[in-house]
């Protein structure tokens, strides 16, 4: 019983590892098998497809479409038929070999009804090829769109841009100058003066750059159709070049740009694309028009806002009526009332002096004031009541200067100050009030009360 045990354990994990391991490689070779996908080589002539995933789904939709297209216009496949010796086994065959004699016979018409059209592993994520023995693959591939763009019917779900193959080569430039030397002289001749254009793509490789590719093309159009011109706007016929890993992949297609670029999926939505376009066309349009029709409507002849109107008369409980403006930072007005200030018109009286320009911070600044009989007093500054010249008061308005030749300048010990002008009198209700800027005769006479008994 031990010596069993002992024997027994590191051959059992030995041979267990090994089965293991015999088991994930005929697993992963049973799977290369059961799927039959061979490598994108050189000389391949097909269809590479672009998927925004769903590989599987995509390579069975193209399968359908390309059998149901190849069957009418090239007939259906021809199957190959089995060279039989025979004999008959007039009902000797046991169970087993019938099983294995249908699943062999199931496979083969699994693999005639895809020989015609064989997917290859490409190398590149979201990118299939698919291989044919169809001669011209870009003819059948022509009258799918044009039956696409004619029906505007989709018949792709998984499939998006779909471009035919007519040669492979090794990624280099000197093999893809020979492939595209030998394309151009099938396709054209030197009489040809068609447009064409050059698509270039490359996926996981970096060999071979665009300028490299333009190059190869662009010498072997030359070489073999010189009348031909580059036209990216709407050319003739384009000639796509793409690479992925060490495989260079070259084609020709026409109506590259009627076809939306060989996109499978637009081609089917030309007339939605068309209708969208022009609803967005004539919302624009009609938009203008309005615009345009607000634009063009008669301005009101008066205008009247809370904000700030224009107007030739202005009523308001904060501001005067005002007849005209003249003044830099504020407008001059007539006839000013205050409840704070005087209201001041015109000043025609023989027994006062007719005051000038008011300026104050709550009324306005009055325009001037003209008299014959009167002299002209100067600015008046005060926050209630106007002072006159450049003397503050709080109490009583102060006279700046008085011109006169006749008319003394008399001040009392107690009583106001008293200015003569022309058999005038203006007096201070307030009592005196003396400034440095007053006239030198005015202070002396203010303080000399010698002056003003004789004035008397």
């Amino acid at each position: 019983m031990v010596c069993s045990r002992m024997g027994s354990g590191p051959e059992n994990k030995m041979s267990s590892t090994k089965r293991k391991k015999g088991h994930y490689i005929k697993a992963s070779k049973g799977k290369k098998a059961r799927h039959g996908y061979s490598k994108l080589d050189y000389g391949m002539t097909g269809f590479l497809i672009t998927c925004n995933r769903y590989e599987r789904e995509t390579i069975n939709e193209a399968y359908n479409l390309f059998n149901e297209y190849a069957d009418v216009m090239y007939g259906p496949e021809k199957s190959e038929e089995d060279n039989s010796d025979g004999s008959d086994c007039d009902g000797e065959q046991d169970i087993e070999k019938a099983l294995a004699a249908e699943l062999a016979s199931l496979k083969k018409e699994k693999s005639k009804t895809r020989k015609r059209f064989q997917v290859v592993e490409s190398g590149a994520n979201n990118c299939i090829f698919i291989r044919t023995t169809v001669e011209k693959p870009d003819e059948m591939l022509h009258k799918i769109f044009s039956d696409i763009h004619d029906s505007q019917k989709s018949r792709s779900r998984y499939m998006m841009r779909v471009t035919p193959t007519l040669g492979t080569c090794r990624a280099d430039s000197e093999k893809l100058s020979a492939l595209a030397g030998e394309l151009m002289g099938k396709y054209f001749n030197k009489d040809c003066t068609k447009t064409y254009c050059i698509m270039y793509k490359a996926r996981n490789n970096v060999s071979v750059n665009r300028h490299m590719a333009y190059k190869a093309v662009g010498e072997a159009i030359e070489g073999n159709a010189p009348l031909m011109r580059v036209s990216f706007d709407d050319p003739d016929v384009a000639i796509t070049v793409d690479i992925i890993k060490t495989v260079c992949c070259v084609g020709i297609v026409k109506d590259f740009v009627k076809f939306r670029k060989y996109n499978i999926q637009e081609v089917a939505r030309i007339d939605e694309k068309k209708a969208e376009k022009a609803a967005a066309k004539e919302a624009l349009a009609s938009e203008v028009k309005s615009n345009e029709e607000s634009k063009d409507a008669p301005m009101m002849d008066s205008v009247k806002s809370d904000d700030a109107p224009m107007m030739d008369s202005v009523k308001s409980d904060d501001a005067p009526m005002m007849d005209s403006v003249k003044s830099d930072d504020a407008p001059i007005i007539d006839s000013v009332k205050s409840d704070d200030a005087p209201i001041i018109d015109s000043v025609n009286s023989d027994d006062a002096p007719i005051i000038g320009s008011v300026k104050s911070d709550d009324p306005p600044i009055i325009d001037s004031v003209n008299s014959d009989d009167a002299p002209i007093i100067g600015s008046v500054k005060s926050d209630n009541a106007p002072n006159i010249g450049s003397v503050k008061s709080e109490d009583a308005p102060i006279i700046d200067s008085v011109n006169s030749d006749d008319a003394p300048r008399t001040q009392s010990d107690n009583g106001p100050f008293v200015v003569m002008v022309k058999d005038s009198v203006m007096t201070s209700h307030g009592g005196p009030s003396m400034d440095s800027n007053l006239d030198p005769d005015i202070s002396k006479s203010g303080s000399n009360s010698d002056d003003a008994s004789n004035a008397e």
